[in-house]
């Protein structure tokens, strides 16, 4: 593994201003954080029901991290200066229907993309549909947006936005 004694899969890597890496590495279902001058690889489990993450430092040396949780994402943020991390935010950051986040720190502030509604892969929607095909939708839309968190609130920008065209009519059987 990159990180002795370290076992998963690393989802995001980040470097603080002082050479402190912390990677963001899901073991089964769950999200950890791990800090390669631990020793062993010693973990921090943000959430025991986590996808897709991503992390980013800021100027002032937190860490932020974004991460699917339950069809959103979910949005957290770290003071790393001491031996083991505080949490300082915890909130969802997107509601019903995020996918994929991804976060960016530039000039104070903290901008974190995702996808929106349908915009899943099509193979993971497929598995998603598999149970009940009735449900699946022709025309899936969904957008791309980006929230700017600036101070302490949040602001929505949507920067592409597709409709669903077309919902397919199923006739009753009786």
């Amino acid at each position: 593994t990159p990180v002795e004694g370290c076992a998963g899969i690393i989802q995001d890597v980040a470097v603080g201003s002082n050479g402190r890496v912390f990677l963001a590495v899901q073991r089964g279902t769950g999200l950890h954080l791990v800090s390669t001058d631990s020793k062993g690889g010693d973990a921090f489990c943000v959430d025991d029901q986590a996808g897709l993450a991503s992390l980013e430092f800021d100027y002032a040396g937190k860490l932020h991290l974004a991460f699917e949780k339950n069809h959103g994402i979910e949005y957290r943020q770290f003071q790393t200066d001491a031996p083991t991390l505080k949490t300082v935010r915890t909130e969802r950051a997107a509601g019903a229907f995020g996918y994929a986040p991804v976060l960016l720190a530039h000039a104070g502030k903290i901008f974190l993309g995702y996808l929106g509604e349908s915009c899943r892969p099509a193979d993971l929607d497929m598995e998603f549909w598999t149970g009940k095909p009735w449900h699946r939708r022709n025309g899936l839309g969904g957008y791309i947006a980006v929230l700017v968190l600036d101070g302490d609130r949040w602001r929505r920008f949507a920067l592409a936005d597709s409709q669903q065209f077309a919902k397919p009519i199923w006739p009753k059987t009786e």
